[in-house]
């Protein structure tokens, strides 16, 4: 006979399930995936094509959502995303404006909790480093179909990288690219393509291309990462993250970041994936305390804004110590008789009881003339 300790243990236990979300330009693809003590499956997928762009984003998964669940298959709350390098702003280091908005969309309308997001820079870099052994030191090609980014790693480190708009030469574009990394950089004579339709014609031209010395010393070493797996490499990273939080680290130490990827927090501005990147997504549940605060943040914020607005030129004036005393003076005492005009007031009304007064008057004598 189990006990009530054994069920809450099972309970515990228990497989944990992810809604995973490919995006790329103009299809996805759907996961649904499932953590199990020292594993993480993929239990189904679906891909599908975008009816209009990122547009109709919502729609087009919520579609696809509604099928598998009318075979069984009902979706996870929490969502984890897989995004290619396209849609991260190389500057900022986060998802670009027009793309969050879209994701934030979504996440609101499917009522989603999302966990945050994997690119596939750091999923090819983490497969091939997984192989070799050794800090990656390579040119990576990430082919989309109407754009190409370029990364130059040198020992696991990230000197460079370009996005540009596809062309029909990529030999072309490419070359330009590292004639323009050579000034300031050693090239290593590794190239790495991954993703693109077309993707093993543009490695066997690269590959037979006659490249000049001033670029690559050696005849470079051609690597095709497939976008099976991209994925698989994604999944591992996510499934890897979430193992190792299952397995009882502290707080601060499952904030570390593992590929730029951190679990449980949202994406923020500066780093790739990690904790501080989190505000863009998750709202979590508010204390009363938190909301208590939050709602005067609100209230008092306008009022903050108005008078900084009517101090602000008078900031820029430089005064003397007396004037600065006088002026801050002169403020308490309007200050106070604002509070004693307005909040020192009462209103007081005095009821008393009615008399009824009745007197009699006689007239006599009256000398009444005609005019």
């Amino acid at each position: 006979m189990k006990s009530i300790l054994d069920f809450f243990k099972n309970k515990q236990n228990s497989p944990k399930k992810f809604l995973g979300i490919l995006l790329k330009e103009n299809e996805g693809e759907i996961f649904f995936l499932e953590i199990k003590e020292n594993s993480i499956d993929v239990l189904v997928k679906e891909k599908f094509s975008f009816s209009n762009e990122w547009n109709n984003l919502i729609e087009d998964i919520d579609e696809v959502l509604y099928k598998l669940e009318l075979k069984g298959y009902k979706s996870p709350d929490e969502v984890i995303f897989f995004v290619y390098s396209f849609t991260i702003d190389k500057y900022k280091r986060e998802i670009k404006k027009q793309y969050l908005l879209k994701i934030k969309d979504l996440v609101k309308n499917l009522e989603l909790k999302p966990l945050g997001y994997i690119e596939s820079q750091d999923a090819v870099v983490d497969l091939i480093q997984q192989k070799d052994n050794i800090p990656l030191s390579s040119v990576l090609i990430e082919l989309n179909k109407s754009s190409i980014n370029y990364f130059l790693y040198k020992n696991g480190k990230v000197l460079y990288s370009e996005q540009i708009q596809r062309t029909e030469s990529i030999i072309y574009t490419t070359e330009s690219i590292l004639e323009r990394i050579k000034g300031d950089h050693l090239i290593p004579s590794r190239i790495i393509i991954y993703d693109g339709k077309e993707i093993d014609i543009e490695a066997a031209n690269i590959i037979s291309h006659n490249w000049s010395k001033n670029i690559f010393i050696h005849t470079p070493k051609i690597d095709i990462i497939k976008e099976e797996e991209i994925i698989e490499s994604m999944i591992n990273i996510f499934g890897q993250k979430l193992l190792v939080k299952d397995q009882g680290q502290t707080q601060q130490e499952e904030k570390k970041k593992i590929l730029g990827f951190v679990i449980g927090d949202d994406l923020k501005k500066d780093n790739k994936i990690n904790v501080e990147r989190n505000d863009y997504f998750v709202e979590d549940t508010m204390s009363l305390t938190g909301k208590i605060k939050k709602n005067f943040r609100s209230f008092i914020s306008p009022i903050s804004i108005f008078f900084k607005n009517i101090l602000k030129p008078i900031t820029k004036i430089k005064y003397t110590k007396n004037i600065m005393i006088m002026i801050g003076v002169l403020i308490i005492i309007i200050s106070i008789f604002l509070i004693e005009f307005f909040f020192h007031k009462a209103e007081l009304t005095v009821l008393v009881n009615s008399q009824l007064i009745k007197k009699d008057l006689s007239v006599s004598d009256l000398n009444i003339k005609d005019l």
